[in-house]
């Protein structure tokens, strides 16, 4: 694992042009490459794109081999289940290997909505071993269960990587959520937000310590920040909640 990692938010909004976004997206990409001398991952949001699979991934495994950096290309609706899609995202190396893809597994049934009826919930957990360490993906609605994104810290993930399209009214849950997961499981959680006129953006970056240490904008926009994994191995040598955990009394169903 790195000790220093050089993430990259891409904060876009949904377009009925799938080319347009698609492309404004790597356009962020390509720019933060020029301008960072370390640049490691990039995450981007969730469903921001509704395009052809095969396009989607094949510019974001050019991007990637063209700027060698890894790549969290953000979720699709792709690959029916029971005859409605997943909402899918796919990690992407720095040679452009698919290494694999991650699909929602919380579905957003919630607040007057029902995703379900849209989509197909995923079957497996999101983690991926890339050249800076081991990351965990969730997107968007699977940051609120705790249990899952503690199970992922549980099995040794060293970054949580979040794609969403977190929207209004709801936008100060948003920060409350992240800056729980990284506090719970003392590790960097990476989020990348929608912006637009029902998502809020705010994509962040939450520290082990529960700080939020970078923010974008509100507009579409890229953010930058380097993850300093030593400040994160001393934060759980100072905060041993892992050690600590008594799971003889748990009974978490």
């Amino acid at each position: 694992m790195k000790n220093r990692i050089g993430v990259l938010l891409v904060q876009v909004g949904y377009s009925k042009d799938p080319e347009e976004v698609l492309n404004k997206a790597v356009s962020f990409v390509d720019d933060a490459a020029e301008k960072y001398r370390m640049l490691d991952i990039v995450c981007m949001p969730e469903l921001y794109y509704d395009g052809d699979k095969d396009t989607f991934i094949d510019t974001w495994k050019a991007c990637a081999v063209r700027n060698h950096v890894n790549i969290v290309t953000g979720s699709m609706k792709a690959d029916a289940g029971e005859d409605k899609p997943y909402n899918t995202t796919y990690i992407i190396d720095r040679s452009g290997n698919v290494l694999g893809d991650y699909s929602k597994v919380h579905l957003f049934d919630a607040y007057e909505d029902r995703e379900s009826d849209r989509l197909t919930p995923g079957d497996h957990i999101g983690i991926f071993d890339l050249d800076i360490g081991k990351i965990g993906v969730v997107i968007c609605y699977d940051i609120r269960f705790s249990e899952y994104v503690r199970t992922l810290a549980l099995k040794g993930i060293d970054i949580l990587m979040v794609p969403a399209a977190f929207y209004r009214p709801r936008t100060d849950d948003w920060e409350v959520l992240l800056r729980a997961a990284s506090l719970y499981n003392i590790m960097y959680v990476c989020a990348a937000n929608q912006f637009g006129k029902r998502c809020a953006g705010r994509s962040s970056v939450a520290d082990p310590d529960g700080r939020i240490v970078a923010r974008a904008s509100d507009e579409e926009c890229a953010v930058y920040h380097i993850l300093d994994m030593d400040f994160q191995k001393h934060m759980r040598e100072v905060n041993p909640s892992y050690d600590n955990r008594r799971p003889d009394l748990y009974d978490v169903i």
